[in-house]
């Protein structure tokens, strides 16, 4: 069983700077003979991120996440992950980018597996009306 506690704050700094600040604690409590003879994982976990609303049509966001998950066979996994997303937007149509580096440390089963996941994306996106829109990737 994988327990997270976070607390943190998000607001507008200016009327075009965003910030979004979490920390908190992961710990895994083993629930298996196998997975309880290993040491118990535990750690720091938080996010930040920097948005930027350059107008109502274009935005960058900036962030790092660092947190645990569940995934079998190893019990847990911790990733750091550095993001960046942006839009770009003239009228109803908009390109969206994205951009991140994860790096995973599972454990369980020793030895430790690390792995590095370098992910990056572009799309457009049709605003159809205020709550709709239709993106592809």
């Amino acid at each position: 069983m994988l327990m997270k506690l976070q607390a943190g704050v998000a607001g507008l700094i200016t009327s075009k700077i965003s910030v979004l600040l979490l920390a908190g604690y992961g710990r895994d409590f083993a629930t298996t003979a196998a997975l309880a003879a290993r040491p118990t994982p535990q750690t720091f976990i938080m996010q930040a991120e920097l948005g930027v609303l350059l107008n109502e049509l274009t935005t960058f966001k900036l962030g790092y996440v660092r947190t645990m998950q569940p995934v079998p066979f190893f019990g847990v996994y911790d990733d750091d992950r550095g993001y960046l997303d942006a839009k770009f937007g003239v009228g109803r149509f908009s390109i969206v980018g994205n951009a991140a580096v994860d790096y995973l440390r599972f454990y369980g089963i020793p030895p430790l597996r690390q792995d590095l996941i370098i992910t990056a994306g572009v799309g457009p996106s049709v605003q159809i009306f205020s709550w709709f829109s239709i993106s592809a990737a």
